[in-house]
């Protein structure tokens, strides 16, 4: 569900920052029960009037999906039931249909997805931004990539209960997503020091955790590393990088965590355990 994507020119840069400002205020004021069909109607909006954003160049994209695929292979089995939230073009969903028996893709826009060559092991379903559509305890293994920071605070924790719902005994979530102490990394980057595009909120390891536990994961890991390869660590140690940020000024905590050496610490990839 990625939004920034390649830009033509600073003016239409400035002018989807505008659009995605409107939307998210209007998301963020929201009550739960308008969510659903707002953020169809955001997504479906900012695509048709910026086509482009999604469509990144072939070389980075086969190399994106290579190292998504590199990841995952250490967690899928060819008997599994594979869930991606937020699939954008199903580039990985068609990945994984061939390395598992069933994949589940959920999205909330038809306007990105827009595809009709969905093999007959994957199944695409668009959600209300909550919805996992699938039978309780049928998934072995669910993924998202830049999809929780796109997400109402409340809208992500509902959406994490159901993705414990979802998941068998054992099952595993893996969620992948931008830490805001380098961000903002929306839209608004260039123009605002916190994200206000659809970015609704970006988290913290720390955040996140007890976004996990209170929903029903019974064990949160951190992975650290890059290039499709990582390791598992404690989520201390992340926790107190973040807390020693937490004590520097605005400007100078982001540029740290924007640097090499905490870069791939802090970019956020954590597994929660049912």
């Amino acid at each position: 569900m990625r939004t920034a994507g390649p830009v033509a020119a600073p003016d239409q840069h400035r002018r989807q920052w505008a659009l995605e400002r409107q939307w998210a205020a209007r998301l963020r004021n929201a009550d739960r029960t308008e969510r659903p069909r707002l953020y169809r109607q955001a997504y479906d909006h900012l695509y048709r009037e910026f086509p482009t954003i999604h469509i990144v160049d072939e070389r980075k994209r086969r190399r994106r999906l290579r190292k998504q695929v590199r990841f995952l292979a250490g967690f899928v089995e060819p008997q599994h039931i594979f869930l991606e939230l937020g699939p954008g073009r199903c580039d990985l969903a068609l990945a994984m249909a061939r390395r598992c028996r069933r994949v589940v893709a959920v999205d909330v826009s038809a306007e990105v997805t827009g595809r009709n060559d969905l093999p007959g092991n994957v199944s695409l379903h668009i959600s209300d931004g909550t919805s996992v559509p699938v039978a309780a305890g049928s998934v072995d293994v669910a993924y998202s990539d830049q999809l929780m920071e796109h997400l109402h605070p409340d809208d992500a924790f509902a959406q994490l209960v159901n993705v414990v719902t979802a998941l068998r005994p054992g099952g595993i979530y893996l969620c992948v997503t931008p830490s805001r102490y380098s961000g903002p990394h929306d839209i608004s980057r260039g123009f605002d020091d916190r994200a206000s595009g659809l970015h609704l909120k970006e988290y913290s390891v720390r955040e996140l955790r007890e976004l996990f536990m209170a929903a029903g994961f019974r064990r949160v890991v951190a992975y650290v590393g890059g290039g499709g390869r990582f390791v598992p660590v404690g989520i201390g140690l992340v926790a107190a990088v973040e807390r020693g940020l937490d004590g520097l000024p605005g400007p100078l905590a982001r540029r740290l965590a924007r640097s090499l050496p905490l870069r791939p610490l802090l970019g956020i990839r954590i597994a929660g355990v049912k």
